[in-house]
């Protein structure tokens, strides 16, 4: 037994630092990942650490005699309350999401209600387990160094093995049934019992099985690093679609009788522009997905070259396996879209920059709107060049600070600027898709207008992602 209390310690604390990040990508489609939202998950399990470290000394005080058993039942129960997550969660969330109209305190209910007992149970875990191997030694000192870096390297083993090895090829549900094979295999290993033990062992061989079973549907269901990705096809006003969905929106659709022909208003809107623009031959776009914004633009105009930054290489694997065929006028850059501005050589100039990275409101890609990447987008903007960003906000003031803030941040780089709303232009109230334009030229029929409201937002400060 002298290896066995370590193993259990590492499996644990590995299990509660995957359950953080994994907690993360389950409540994204749903709330999104603000800086609230993971504020929301990680208070929720410091909240559970706090009470599973006290119920853990108490109960290890408490169960002197019978502190195995004691341990038996936490790690039994912890497992159980794992795999009750993966069943309700759908359920859970869906509930959560409608309860209030502040998307905030929804996310705070539902990471909570999700999260917060299982996590406690697991964290009484290792404080039993210290209590046990403290009292085997005389050495407290060296014995309690070794019980926190063991902890420790559990906990990092959790981050790495989820963010790289569970999210993209596992999945977000099969991930909860693996960390409850997980303890209960830790739990199997303290049984002396061999007809419970044999029962455990069959019920951790199961959850392994369900956690790399794949699933048979018509649908494609995947986790990358960064998204959870749905793509299925759809009938819909006499239109058979094919629909790429991110974290539970839908992110792009085509028509699959006419697939180059823009789909969405915002994408018929920007194309509309780019039409009409003389200078048109190199683009940059900003966000690809799917890639149909790139392809239709490819297809119905004449543009030399289109480079696109995409983050997601399972997007892009997707979108030219299931939607489009590889088009060589588009160069796809599977990189994070500042890390490639900062660096990007400012002696290459673009006719048309398209900035289209939002994937819901409650999603805003803070670094890509303050004013240092204005400047660097205005350095690679030809003279009579445009900027176009894909804005989702009400065009009301008081609900769309953002929208104005974006507008005086990019005003304070760039000449010129216009509002292009996709859905009403008298309808102030609705969340809707809208294209702002950008651009330096002496003689433009652009309006010089809005700058006065909202503030200038930096790399310091962006405050919109707590709106």
């Amino acid at each position: 037994m002298k290896i066995t209390y370590p193993i259990i310690l590492f499996a644990v604390n590995l299990v509660i630092m995957s359950l953080e990040l994994v907690g993360i990508r389950i409540l994204a489609p749903f709330f999104g990942t603000s800086s609230i939202v993971w504020t929301s998950m990680i208070s929720t399990i410091f909240c559970s650490l706090t009470f599973g470290y006290f119920l853990g000394g108490y109960i290890s005080e408490k169960f002197e005699k019978n502190q195995q058993k004691a341990l038996q039942a936490t790690l039994f129960f912890s497992s159980i309350s794992l795999a009750i997550i993966a069943i309700t969660k759908d359920h859970l969330l869906y509930f959560s999401s409608s309860l209030t109209e502040n998307n905030e305190l929804n996310a705070i209910i539902a990471s909570s209600s999700l999260f917060l007992i299982p996590s406690t149970l697991l964290s009484i875990a290792p404080v039993i387990i210290g209590k046990i191997m403290l009292t085997k030694t005389k050495k407290n000192g060296s014995k309690l160094s070794q019980i926190f870096a063991i902890s420790s390297l559990g906990g990092v083993a959790g981050l790495w093995l989820t963010t790289f090895i569970f999210i993209p090829h596992i999945g977000s549900n099969k991930i909860l049934f693996f960390l409850s094979s997980i303890v209960i295999i830790s739990f199997t290993i303290l049984i002396s019992k061999y007809s419970f033990k044999g029962l455990s062992i069959l019920f951790g061989i199961y959850m392994l099985t369900v956690s790399f079973k794949k699933a048979e549907h018509n649908y494609i269901d995947k986790d990358s690093l960064y998204n959870r990705i749905l793509v299925y096809e759809d009938n819909f006003e006499g239109k058979k679609l094919k629909i790429m969905q991110l974290n539970n929106r839908i992110n792009a659709a085509i028509d699959v009788a006419n697939p180059y022909k823009p789909y969405y208003g915002y994408n018929i809107k920007i194309l509309d522009l780019v039409k009409n623009k003389e200078q048109k031959q190199n683009i940059l776009i900003l966000g690809g997905a799917a890639l149909t914004l790139s392809n239709s633009i490819a297809q119905l105009t004449d543009v030399n070259t289109i480079d696109v930054l995409e983050i997601d290489k399972q997007l892009t694997h997707l979108a030219n396996t299931h939607f489009f065929k590889t088009n060589n006028k588009i160069n796809v850059i599977n990189t994070e879209a500042r890390s490639y501005l900062n660096k990007v050589d400012t002696s290459k100039k673009y006719d048309v920059i398209i900035w289209d990275v939002f994937t819901s409101e409650n999603n805003i890609p803070d670094h890509l709107t303050t004013k240092q990447t204005a400047k660097i987008l205005n350095r690679i903007t030809n003279s009579d060049g445009d900027l176009y960003m894909n804005i989702l906000s009400p065009l009301d003031y008081e609900k769309g600070g953002f929208l104005y803030s974006e507008i005086k941040t990019f005003r304070s780089i760039f000449t010129n600027n216009d509002i292009h709303p996709v859905s009403s232009i008298t309808d102030s109230n609705i969340t809707q898709n809208i294209i702002l334009q950008f651009n330096n030229k002496a003689n433009t029929p652009l309006r010089k207008k809005i700058t006065q409201r909202g503030i200038i937002i930096t790399d310091d400060y962006c405050p919109f992602s707590y709106k």
